[in-house]
């Protein structure tokens, strides 16, 4: 078991290094939180240190990386371990709901879109979890109980996504973006959600009824949370003003 131990691990650990520099470059093309500028690691974060840190120990004794280079590692493996935890937990509601299809449909559009648009940001990962959870539940069971009305559907996902087009993109409390960064961040929501249009007009047009739901719903919380996100950010700016 030993010798099988000491084969495997070296060859896992290869990959720990890119996967956590891949994160590193997904996030630093989000409006969400990132390495640059962030003046410490969020707190929920902190508690999948031990793993990360003895990971990039171990890859620094393999030659993998530098050891300057570790702590942007350890942070980017901290946001993996973050999101698996997260989609674990979704996953196994859908589960529970018999809703694997939904989940994954409303996973990725959630992770696809938000990741440009910005919004609502949680003080903790385990408050983050709780929300992410809670909000799963919520929009399965919207999608499992209430009625099919494709008039309604279309109104309020062309509406959603029209919100979404003027404002953003929302920045995160702990990541301000730059002049030039609104403007690319900006850019790319707006395409993201006409590529969001199109696809839900041609599901539309082919008549998946449970499709259209899912992401009218799911368009639908995200504005929410958006919305959300964008009050906290106005009320945390004035507050700052009224400081100074």
């Amino acid at each position: 078991m030993k010798k099988f131990l000491n084969k495997v691990v070296p060859t896992l650990i290869k990959f720990v290094p890119v996967c956590a520099a891949l994160m590193l470059v997904i996030n630093s093309n989000s409006t969400s939180t990132l390495m640059n500028g962030q003046p410490e690691v969020p707190k929920g974060l902190k508690k999948y240190r031990k793993f990360s840190e003895w990971a990039m120990a171990y890859a620094i004794k393999l030659g993998y990386i530098k050891e300057e280079e570790q702590e942007e590692y350890i942070y980017g493996l901290d946001l993996i371990m973050s999101l698996i935890c997260t989609d674990i937990v979704m996953i196994i509601i859908g589960i529970i709901m018999k809703m694997i299809p939904q989940v994954i449909v409303f996973g990725f559009m959630y992770k696809f879109i938000r990741k440009y648009v910005g919004g609502y940001h949680c003080e903790s990962s385990l408050t983050c979890l709780m929300s992410s959870s809670t909000m799963c539940i919520c929009v399965l069971l919207a999608i499992k109980y209430l009625p099919y009305n494709l008039g309604v559907y279309i109104v309020a996902t062309v509406l959603s996504i029209g919100v979404l087009f003027a404002i953003s993109p929302i920045e995160a409390i702990n990541k301000p973006l730059e002049e030039i960064e609104v403007k690319v961040f900006g850019k790319r929501a707006r395409i993201v959600l006409c590529i969001t249009l199109v696809i839900f007009g041609v599901i539309c047009a082919f008549g998946l009824t449970e499709m259209v739901k899912t992401m009218a719903i799911s368009v639908v919380d995200i504005l929410l949370f958006a919305v959300m996100g964008k009050i906290k950010l106005l009320n945390y700016k004035r507050k700052k003003i009224e400081q100074n």
